[in-house]
């Protein structure tokens, strides 16, 4: 995502980690000219943070690559997808033509759950790309809705 149109995506994950543990210090490793700019980042949405963000170089706004900083590594370890698998079903979808998040990435933890006996309702979508999957709410509404309903999920392990 470094220099990417989604760069913004890695700075909101940072400073959602960094609120979630505050051990790991986030701005003690920021750039001083990009102070404001982060601490922006924190009341914008996605829409508006895309673009603030999009094309910006992850030394543009910090000193340190947290992805090798071992206590960040740590913790971005301990929160990955997959390592604690959910005790209740899980709707899954993803677009095969996504040039954001790699579809066998998606691919793998709907295996991966299903692996370990999770309820996995998993839709792939052949011609949707990262935006296009995203509008798919109205299959996330309906898994949701027959949720809270009552109606059991239809695994598709």
């Amino acid at each position: 995502m470094d220099r990417a149109a989604w760069a913004g995506v890695v700075f909101m994950t940072a400073l959602g980690l960094d609120a979630a543990y505050p051990e790991l210090r986030l701005n003690d490793h920021v750039v001083p000219p990009a102070r404001a700019d982060l601490d922006r980042l924190q009341t914008l949405c996605l829409k508006e943070a895309l673009p603030a963000f999009a094309g910006k170089h992850i030394r543009d706004i910090l000193t340190v690559d947290l992805l090798r900083a071992p206590q960040w590594r740590a913790r971005l370890t301990e929160n990955s997808l997959g390592r604690t698998p959910p005790t209740v079903p899980v709707f899954l979808y993803h677009g095969r033509k996504d040039t954001v998040v790699a579809f066998d990435q998606a691919e793998t933890l709907a295996r991966t759950y299903c692996a370990a006996g999770v309820d996995v309702t998993w839709r792939p979508y052949n011609d949707d790309d990262h935006d296009a999957a995203s509008y798919r709410v109205g299959d996330a509404t309906a898994y949701l809705t027959d949720r809270f309903a009552g109606r059991p999920a239809t695994p598709t392990c």
